[in-house]
């Protein structure tokens, strides 16, 4: 269980670069599909906790639970869209919400999740019963950190993906976060039909926070795409 207490204490420290940041008018990052990685890098032995920041939160986690702390811009709002509808997915397992908790004397809002009980049957159909998109993304990106151990849907290190011409940001993170992953992506640009593959190595290369949707042009100009027929299954 992470201690919320020390988590107070590290997160005030964090609050004058989130202030910084906040007068600088940066770009609001949405956080509702989060994706991390457990390594050493990220440990902190005094919480005994994984922490890592980004512009906009900071996220907590062990391997039961995880907390995130969105910062706050000059306007006192949440500069990450954290709620009861995100999606935390860390080292392939998905976390769910569970409850948001108000210390009132840091003011900093954390939202707490823990571990899906029925993930180890890899049941994802139940994260947002409203968008079927949303869960079918959530299942992929389950699957690209699978395919870290050879348990993709196809028991090697490949991912298929053959949904849209874009990459989300949330995908291109999960597969940043990877090593020895394949993403194998199928998309049409200009009447042309392309396969893509796109390794962890290479996303990690490429990711940028900013970018919210990874496009055509942006998948053929930075990965190795072929040019399919149109009959091609």
């Amino acid at each position: 269980m992470i201690n919320v207490k020390k988590i107070l204490t590290k997160a005030v420290a964090t609050l004058t670069c989130a202030a910084m940041l906040a007068s600088n008018g940066l770009m609001t990052y949405a956080a509702e599909n989060v994706t991390r990685t457990s390594s050493k890098n990220y440990w902190i032995e005094d919480l005994k906790a994984y922490v890592d920041e980004t512009d906009t939160y900071c996220i907590f986690w062990d391997e039961n639970e995880a907390v995130i702390n969105p910062y706050l811009d000059a306007q006192n709002k949440p500069r990450a869209d954290v709620g009861e509808k995100s999606v935390v997915t860390i080292d392939g397992k998905v976390y769910k919400f569970v409850r948001s908790e108000l210390d009132k004397e840091s003011g900093i809002t954390y939202y707490f999740f823990e571990k899906s009980e029925d993930d180890s049957k890899g049941d994802t159909s139940d994260l947002d019963d409203t968008d079927p998109y949303l869960k079918r993304l959530a299942e992929k990106i389950k699957e690209i950190y699978a395919a870290q151990f050879n348990k993709s849907l196809k028991s090697n290190n490949h991912v298929e993906y053959r949904e849209g011409d874009g990459i989300r940001y949330d995908m291109m993170e999960a597969l940043s976060n990877t090593k020895g992953v394949v993403l194998d992506f199928y998309f049409t640009y200009k009447g042309e039909h392309y396969h893509a593959t796109m390794t962890s190595e290479k996303a990690q290369a490429v990711y940028k926070k900013e970018i919210e949707v990874y496009g055509p042009q942006f998948i053929l100009a930075n990965f190795p795409c072929e040019v399919m027929n149109y009959d091609t299954k």
